[in-house]
């Protein structure tokens, strides 16, 4: 388990590191001179990083420039219908971001929707809040059942 864990943690994920607008090539210099690996594309008001998950660790906790880190969850897609955006939700492993324990910790979800038939983006949250919490009763479940 724990070297699956490893494995998981050496996976390249997808990460926005949000900072002050104009100081995004301060922030990928920075980056470069921290010697994070991996690949970085600039974007207004941040730089992209697609690294492994202790460069997003790293970057948080080194970085004077940078004011947000964000992890893309699962790569944009097509949504014409609040289903296909509940069967993409539910595909993501949830796990692999969010700890879970009996209490449950609300995490910030934020939604930005583009050209889309889902426009509102309240509903969109909810449904992400709803898949999200479907995994955790199903994880606390299976530890219950472990026990017995």
């Amino acid at each position: 388990a724990e070297a699956v864990s490893v494995a998981a943690a050496r996976q390249p994920r997808q990460m926005f590191l949000d900072t002050t607008p104009g100081l995004e090539q301060l922030l990928d210099r920075e980056i470069q001179s921290l010697g994070i690996p991996g690949k970085r594309v600039l974007y207004a008001s941040g730089v992209g990083l697609e690294a492994p998950e202790e460069s997003l660790w790293r970057v948080a906790l080194e970085s004077r420039v940078v004011e947000c880190v964000r992890v893309q969850a699962k790569r944009p897609f097509h949504c014409p219908y609040e289903s296909t955006l509940g069967n993409h939700a539910a595909g993501v492993d949830w796990l692999d971001f969010i700890w879970f324990r009996p209490n449950p910790v609300i995490p910030v979800v934020r939604v930005i929707s583009e050209k889309s038939r889902l426009f509102h983006t309240r509903l969109i949250e909810n449904r992400i809040l709803t898949s999200i919490d479907d995994e955790r009763q199903r994880y606390l479940r299976s530890l219950l059942q472990k026990t017995e």
